[in-house]
């Protein structure tokens, strides 16, 4: 793997050490699963849900309201929406 550009930036290249190379194929490893991850967050439902590619593109995160007799609890997602609904329909109290 031929280091680029930036990564000769990162990492001190000379061609002629054998260990230049391994530091900078593993750096550049590093990067590449670092922007694989951020991307796998915003096309997975995990973290933002079907808006995943319009949070990507326009950076806004619409915030859900709290409840706050479950503020300490983990709720999965599906079920917050259903709680929320169900505070707002005046089936449950807050």
């Amino acid at each position: 793997m031929a280091p680029s550009s930036a990564l000769k930036r990162i990492v001190p290249f000379s061609p002629r050490e054998k260990v230049d190379i391994q530091v900078a194929t593993y750096v550049g490893r590093l990067q590449d699963w670092i922007v694989g991850a951020l991307h796998w967050s915003f096309a997975s439902t995990r973290y933002f849900g079907k808006d995943g590619r319009t949070v990507k593109r326009n950076r806004i995160i619409e915030l859900l309201s709290q409840i706050p007799l479950l503020d300490a609890l983990w709720i999965p997602r599906w079920a917050w929406h259903k709680i929320q609904r169900a505070c707002d329909d005046g089936k449950l109290e807050t």
